[in-house]
């Protein structure tokens, strides 16, 4: 059975083709900040810095793909030949100035001011090495991480019916976005294109571009529509409370705009995260009650998983339900979390294990 055949039982799948981002097609959506940058970067021309070397220090070897803020390469840090009589390669993100308005230049400048703040904070957590300009690009220098994101792993199938591996990676995961939070950092983009993993194959969180120190924020539709969480502790939730309305926490959705925590809207992505490692899938396109089903999540949300993800154990079933509680006081925190996953004995039934 291929990926796509695997992930034929429900209508949203993760991924659509060898190599491709975890995408959601939604024509309707407002244009968020980051698909703005997103779109922008894609009509750039990729800059040919192929042999070239940077500040005098970076030769860049190759060129290793194109990300919302700009293009990533691999380069050979000429400096590090002299004590280690060997070159360290680094990837080196590279931002066309010509892209960059007034206020993208901004968030470009909080990027980096806020990757550096958590850079040290976690082997969990790309560690950014520097940053640099010419007269063209910005350039970031982070570390590199040789085995790919989450997004491949995903594709190939990699954690399907591994309790084992599902929860290293995932607890590897918890332990940076803790970190990121312990620094007053809120990533407001997890998602599995942003998961690298290191030689070693440990995991870490990359890609600062839309995070923010805030601890409430306005800034809706930031992130990636799959990823991005709904409610408010002071609206009510339909499968609570009979009468009311969803709004869209970190998404302005036609409804009451209210502010939203970016905290708490990590903790609702990487939900969304663990269902991707366990099932190969996304419960829904958009937590919306435009979407059918996240609809049906609101209205039978101690039923909804058991049957959309039929293979999930009991245990995941509950936990689900309180990592993607629509209510922010309810909704659990990271450590607590981290508990959980620590103490759960199986994500799946016993008929879909594998060795």
């Amino acid at each position: 059975m291929t990926p796509i055949e695997r992930l034929k039982y429900h209508p949203v799948l993760i991924v659509s083709s060898p190599g491709t981002c975890i995408s959601c097609i939604t024509p309707d959506l407002r244009q968020s900040q980051s698909s703005y940058i997103i779109s922008n970067m894609h009509t750039e021309e990729i800059p040919n810095l192929a042999g070239k070397i940077l500040a005098n220090r970076y030769l860049v070897t190759h060129f290793l793909g194109r990300g919302g803020w700009g293009f990533v390469y691999c380069a050979h840090d000429l400096s590090s030949h002299r004590y280690q009589k060997k070159y360290i390669k680094y990837a080196i993100k590279c931002i066309p100035k010509a892209s960059l308005t007034g206020t993208l230049k901004q968030y470009l400048m909080r990027e980096i001011y806020l990757h550096r703040l958590v850079s040290d904070s976690s082997p969990h957590v790309v560690t950014t090495r520097g940053a640099f300009q010419d007269n063209l690009h910005f350039y970031l220098v982070l570390d590199l991480c040789t085995r790919g994101n989450m997004a491949t792993a995903l594709y190939n199938a990699a954690f399907e019916g591994k309790d084992e591996l599902i929860r290293r990676v995932f607890i590897q995961v918890l332990d940076g976005v803790e970190a990121c939070h312990k620094r007053g950092v809120y990533h407001r983009d997890i998602k599995p294109e942003n998961i690298l993993f290191r030689i070693d194959g440990s995991a870490c969180i990359a890609d600062f571009g839309i995070a923010t120190e805030d601890t409430t924020s306005t800034e809706f539709g930031v992130g990636t529509p799959l990823y991005l969480s709904p409610g408010s502790d002071t609206v009510p939730m339909l499968w609570f409370f009979p009468t009311y309305v969803v709004s869209l926490e970190s998404m302005k959705d036609g409804h009451k705009r209210i502010d939203y925590s970016p905290r708490s809207a990590d903790v609702w992505a990487l939900g969304i995260v663990l269902i991707n490692m366990v099932a190969g899938m996304c419960p829904w396109q958009l937590a919306s009650l435009d979407d059918p089903s996240f609809q049906d999540y609101v209205c039978h949300g101690d039923s909804f998983f058991k049957r959309t993800l039929p293979m999930i154990s009991e245990h995941l079933n509950k936990l689900l339900q309180r990592i993607l509680h629509p209510s922010l006081r309810k909704r659990m925190t990271v450590a607590e979390l981290r508990q959980e996953i620590l103490s759960i004995k199986t994500f799946y039934t016993a008929r879909k294990l594998r060795s």
